[in-house]
């Protein structure tokens, strides 16, 4: 498989209430999803929902009202492109944390099960945090970096 797995920092970003991401990301992404190249982890719709419930239980009920209501648009929008952390992406994510603390790091479980996720379906990880996933022996990209490839192919 090849393709784009986005972080959950990047699909947030089109996220009600949110100010439009450069147009030429979005140019890139609208591109990609039609060429079916985009995926999510699980773990992206477990950090979301988590948030949305905290901001409901904090009394932004209305924002999470509409945050769930992305989210469910999101989820009929990737369809099977949502990745599910099976035994090989929960191996390949006990050999990233392992790697990592052996290195003194200690990156946390959402970040690591979205690294394996990308590494075990060979996709290049499009994230906001690259200092996250450093040292993860893996292709990583941020929006910045595409929306300027864009502008420069225009």
């Amino acid at each position: 498989m090849s393709g784009f797995l986005l972080d959950t920092n990047v699909i947030s970003l089109f996220a009600p209430g949110r100010s439009e991401p450069p147009e030429a990301f979005v140019a890139w992404m609208s591109a990609e999803g039609e060429a079916d190249t985009l995926y999510l982890s699980a773990m992206t719709i477990a950090e979301i929902e988590k948030g949305l419930r905290s901001l409901h239980r904090r009394g932004g009920v209305e924002r999470a009202r509409r945050i769930h209501h992305w989210l469910e648009g999101v989820l009929t929008m990737f369809g099977t492109h949502v990745l599910p952390m099976d035994a090989i992406v929960a191996r390949v994510a006990g050999a990233i944390d392992d790697d990592a603390t052996a290195r003194g790091r200690h990156p946390g479980l959402g970040d690591v099960i979205i690294a394996a996720t990308a590494k075990a379906y060979d996709l290049t990880l499009v994230t906001q945090n690259v200092k996250h996933f450093s040292g993860f022996d893996m292709a990583v990209v941020t929006p910045a970096d595409i929306a300027a490839e864009v502008e420069k192919g225009s």
